[in-house]
């Protein structure tokens, strides 16, 4: 049986276990790059569990997102969200929060009639049904359905009985802090044979994350503290009313005072029975934390017992490999079987004679510019004489031979862009991936000239991991740049040296570095013309101020701008087998 799918949607710095985590920003608990305001880098229908906190409010278009999320979720699939609830001061004026979240939002992610929430929970002066989503007279392309809903108040709320919480969430602001949907993804063409939606919602346990558990601990063992001091207030009231109610010989206790006491007997006993069930529930949420710690654990147990057998084959012989197959098949379907496997590699070697002679074509396309601006230079210098005037027939000529070459040069521009893009897109393909992966040498890297044995022995050092490649990167023009996360503390930096290749000679255009520090401020910033770069030697952007003190975990962006040609970046890939992901990191000097 398959393993269960759970992807972190927007995960940031604080991933939740077991989860596959998504981020637009590569940082260490990152396992998929991808912008949630794009495509979402996963199959239809292949996520079981989807889990995003304070991340939704930030994308552009919500209603496109919450079609990605309806796609790659299977159908009964779980979405779980926590946001920030819109009405407080704070939101209101937060420039980064775009989405709007309180009661109504998943409305408009169903037109499903109904809700299994108190209507009073989400008020509207108009009797209408839940779900809104066909309110536009469209065709919404979704149907995720609100199974539960709960709200998180600020202190000086979170105590109120529930009706006065819900009047005064719908009259102030700054009431509730922020908002948990527990949803089921519906697709009606897959659920023609399954459970009805009814018995699917009957059967639903929503997900929490551990934060969300601790808090609501944290929230009922703050509810004992305050039912405990007033149930001791009200115990000491009743001993000073009974010590003044003692039957005397000429005092007799008024029907006043025997009411109070009766009062405050019934009110002792109220908050003893609320004390005692607060208590209760505390024992059985701590009783569940526990239960739910012991079994991420013995998981965590079994996944460290299982990485140890994985990298026990992999340093085996030929023979074991069968056993990698068989431990790649219980995490990812690699392969079905060695004769696919056998398969895809000659499928790569096949590929690897491509590139072979795409690096020719590459090479071709080269000298044809080589070519193209030699015969310019040479028929200009024969043709034309410095002394005597041009006739305007070898005007003409001579223009025309220009044109002609400069779209001879554009074309060979063209040429090896794609030529480039095809290398790029084949380097990041699974079947390379894999194949790297099981590789136990890295040609590229031995093969490093001595011109860059300075960035080769800093990389080795501060850098380079276990499996790691050399590889030429993407074309630095596919992106507003590259940025890579630097896991060091330097107590200086005066200079960034890295081995930069234009695939043909520039003519224009401009190439840089940024320093980001781990507040995510660009505190320095170098550039040079592309002009003045040699494949053939390292490239050193020199600071104009030395930087001190400079902290681990900050980055380093390197870009291209107004480029005609491509611009390719050594630097070194990590390839998983299990993620499918591939780790990068710069293939740099730093002094």
């Amino acid at each position: 049986m398959a393993a269960e799918v759970k992807v972190d949607l927007g995960c940031g710095k604080r991933k939740q276990q077991d989860f596959i985590g998504v981020d637009r920003f590569p940082m260490p608990e990152v396992d998929v790059i991808a912008d949630l305001d794009g495509v979402l880098p996963f199959p239809d229908s292949s996520v079981d569990l989807l889990f995003s906190s304070h991340a939704l409010e930030h994308v552009g278009d919500l209603m496109m997102t919450m079609r990605e999320i309806y796609r790659v979720c299977k159908h009964g699939a779980q979405v779980c969200i926590v946001a920030p609830y819109y009405e407080q001061k704070l939101n209101l004026a937060n420039p980064y929060h775009i989405g709007v979240f309180n009661e109504h939002t998943p409305r408009f992610w169903t037109d499903h009639p109904h809700v299994p929430v108190a209507r009073e929970d989400f008020p509207d002066p108009v009797p209408r049904p839940w779900g809104l989503s066909r309110s536009d007279n469209s065709s919404p392309g979704l149907d995720i359905r609100l199974a539960n809903m709960e709200f998180f108040y600020f202190p000086k709320y979170r105590f109120l009985p529930v009706e006065e919480q819900r009047l005064l969430r719908s009259q102030r602001l700054d009431v509730c802090e922020q908002i948990i949907y527990q949803l089921i993804v519906w697709k009606e063409e897959a659920a023609v044979t399954g459970p009805s939606y009814e018995e699917l919602l009957a059967h639903f346990v929503p997900y929490e994350p551990n934060y969300i558990k601790q808090m609501k601990m944290q929230e009922r063992e703050e509810l004992i503290r305050k039912h405990t001091l007033e149930r001791d207030h009200l115990l000491g009231q009743i001993s000073q009313l009974e010590a003044a109610t003692e039957p005397s010989a000429m005092v007799v206790p008024g029907v006043d005072e025997e009411r109070r006491v009766s009062e405050l007997l019934a009110d002792r006993e109220y908050f003893e029975r609320l004390l005692q069930d607060a208590r209760g529930e505390s024992q059985q949420l701590r009783s569940q934390l526990n239960r739910l710690f012991e079994r991420l654990e013995a998981q965590g147990d079994q996944m460290s017992d299982l990485t140890q057998r994985l990298i026990a084959a992999e340093s085996g012989r030929a023979e074991t490999a069968e056993s990698v197959i068989s431990l790649a098949n219980e995490h990812v379907v690699v392969c079905r079987e060695n004769d696919e496997l056998h398969k895809r590699v000659a499928q790569i070697e096949l590929k690897d004679t491509h590139i072979a002679l795409l690096k020719a074509d590459l090479d071709t396309a080269n000298g044809l510019v080589e070519w193209f601006r030699a015969k310019e230079t040479s028929w200009v210098q024969k043709q034309v004489n410095p002394v005597a005037p041009q006739s305007p027939h070898l005007d003409n000529q001579l223009q025309a031979l220009k044109r002609s070459i400069e779209l001879q040069q554009e074309e060979a521009r063209r040429v090896v862009s794609d030529l480039y893009g095809q290398l790029s897109s084949y380097r990041g393909s699974t079947s390379v991936g894999l194949i790297h992966r099981l590789r136990r040498e890295d040609g590229l890297w031995n093969s490093v000239t001595p011109a860059f044995q300075e960035i080769k022995a800093f990389t080795a050092k501060m850098l380079r991991k276990r499996r790691s490649q050399l590889i030429l990167g993407e074309d630095l023009r596919c992106a507003p740049y590259r940025e890579y996360l630097m896991p060091m503390t330097l107590d200086s930096m005066t200079a960034v040296t890295l081995a930069i290749s234009p695939l043909l000679r520039p003519e224009q255009g401009l190439v840089g570095i940024e320093i980001v520090n781990a507040q995510q401020e660009v505190i320095a910033q170098s550039l040079l013309p592309l002009s003045s770069i040699d494949t053939n030697a390292p490239t050193t952007f020199v600071l104009a101020q030395p930087l001190t003190n400079l902290q681990r975990n900050w980055m380093l962006r390197v870009f291209v701008r107004e480029a005609t040609v491509p611009v390719g970046l050594y630097e070194m890939a990590r390839f998983s087998i299990f993620r499918r992901v591939t780790t990068l990191t710069p293939f740099v000097a730093l002094k």
